[in-house]
């Protein structure tokens, strides 16, 4: 298992990095599915894989990072 807080890049600054309640742990957005409604599910849903999941794979981003998209810097005025 690696910690995709401490690669280089870091997921964390990625654009495409979702966080979640489970700490270092988050999801890309990058390789999210979209689901229909189904039984139990009245709109549509989406999957996302885990971010270490995503940087374990290097067909996808990899360890390194090949798919990291820096997050636009926040506006402070806003």
């Amino acid at each position: 298992m690696i910690v995709v807080h401490e690669m280089n890049p870091s997921c964390f600054k990625c654009a495409h990095f979702v966080p979640t309640k489970y700490g270092p742990i988050g999801y890309c957005s990058l390789f999210a599915r979209f689901k229909g409604p189904k039984a139990g599910f009245l709109k549509p849903y989406t999957i996302y894989q885990f971010s270490e999941v995503i940087r374990d794979d290097p067909t996808k981003c990899g360890p390194e990072g090949l798919l990291f998209k820096e997050k636009p810097p926040k506006d402070e005025n806003l």
